[in-house]
């Protein structure tokens, strides 16, 4: 009888300990893998260690390994020429020192080196986005920089999504794709309608994110909540600017961080906002549930959004959320795949002053005993369990 241990490798392109909804997804898809007996490991890369080194994250072996930027004109333009460049190197000294059976990757990059670079039988690649969804939620996407810093940001996305393009297009042929919307699958399908994409739900960790756990304590319900990265492709700038418009009976909690971190700062000082609007920094596990439980709404405002995990964690936990329908001209989201009217308000126009109407909205109308429990049941569906359980019969077919 064979008892050999069947290894699973999920690579993902941004390094630990930054946690964010790419890296929880990776741990709890391990995680799950773990329980059904299969050996999981997680590789990642960092330009902020000179060799690699291996850490441990809910029990999930991590390996981190070292990116080097360079300080040419290229890569100063085009960041991801030291992580392909890192990732081609690696990638084939990986393969062959965990030789995995399953082969996992959270990012098209790296996809595309272990189909170019190493001998693997499978691949599934879960395609975060598509380059042209990644140049159109930058582009359309506020931000506060200069005039040049703008000719400059815009040449860089351009110049991306044309070195992006081809590399995305070997990966739709030469690996099996998966996605969690229908509205990725669409988006992939324009590329390539020859090849096969699986559109499998993610879910949210139930120990953590768990209404029960707070089921003697009374939700506050005095403050909205923003969740997610600081960041111009999340519209943290549309945001604070529909928040400063409406009527602001209630605080506005951030939490996250990233590069836009200092021009929030700013902003927030700038229109003296430092009253309502809070920075409370990057928050995890339980202290991450317990904001979405005694918050109002959650905010969602990007345009452009492949899924929206923010969405599940806060409806889990009694919350609704407050985002832009995925039917208005010039959004391009999942959002409506997984809220309806029950468990969220769905802004129906993206001009200035909707997102604001829809917050004020929040504090008039909605009863919180019913959304609380509509919430509750709707997110029900959504389980890594069963998120595994249909990517490993994806790698078994």
């Amino acid at each position: 009888m064979n008892n050999k241990k069947i290894v699973a490798l999920l690579i993902n392109t941004s390094s630990y300990p930054k946690i964010g909804g790419v890296e929880n997804s990776l741990n709890f898809m391990a995680t799950h893998l773990k329980n059904k007996g299969i050996e999981a490991r997680i590789v990642s890369f960092s330009s902020e260690c000179s060799e690699k080194k291996t850490i441990k994250y809910n029990g999930i072996d991590i390996d981190i390994y070292p990116m080097r930027f360079e300080s040419n004109i290229i890569s100063k333009l085009w960041p991801r020429r030291a992580l392909l460049k890192s990732a081609n190197y690696w990638l084939p000294k990986i393969i062959d020192e965990i030789n995995p059976e399953i082969i996992i990757s959270r990012a098209t990059i790296i996809s595309h080196c272990l189909i170019n670079r190493c001998t693997v039988k499978k691949i599934v690649t879960i395609f975060p986005t598509t380059t042209k969804l990644n140049r159109l939620g930058l582009l359309k996407s506020k931000n506060q920089k200069s005039a040049f810093k703008k000719i400059v940001f815009i040449c860089r996305v351009w110049l991306d999504y044309f070195l992006m393009r081809r590399i995305e297009r070997n990966v739709i042929e030469h690996s099996h794709n998966v996605v969690f919307s229908k509205l990725m699958r669409n988006e992939i399908q324009k590329i390539d309608l020859k090849h096969c994409v699986s559109v499998i739900v993610p879910g949210i960790d139930r120990t953590i994110f768990n209404i029960e756990h707070y089921s003697d304590v009374e939700p506050k319900k005095d403050y909205l909540l923003y969740v997610g990265r600081i960041s111009v492709t999340k519209n943290i700038y549309d945001l604070l600017e529909e928040y400063k418009m409406s009527n602001k009976q209630y605080n506005l909690k951030i939490v996250g961080n990233g590069e836009e971190i200092d021009g929030v700062r700013n902003y927030i000082q700038k229109y003296n906002l430092g009253g309502t609007v809070e920075l409370i920094g990057t928050k995890h596990n339980n202290e991450l549930a317990e904001l979405y439980y005694h918050a109002r709404a959650t905010i969602l405002p990007t345009r452009v959004e492949t899924f929206g995990q923010v969405i599940i964690e806060s409806i889990s936990m009694g919350t609704p959320v407050v985002a832009y329908s995925s039917e208005v001209k010039g959004v391009r989201n999942a959002v409506s795949e997984i809220l309806d009217v029950n468990t969220g308000v769905l802004i129906k126009n993206i001009e200035l002053g909707n997102m604001a109407q829809a917050l004020n909205y929040v504090f008039k109308e909605i009863k919180y005993s019913q959304s609380n429990i509509e919430c509750i049941e709707h997110s029900s569906r959504y389980s890594w369990d069963n998120f595994v359980e249909s990517l490993v019969n994806v790698v078994k077919n």
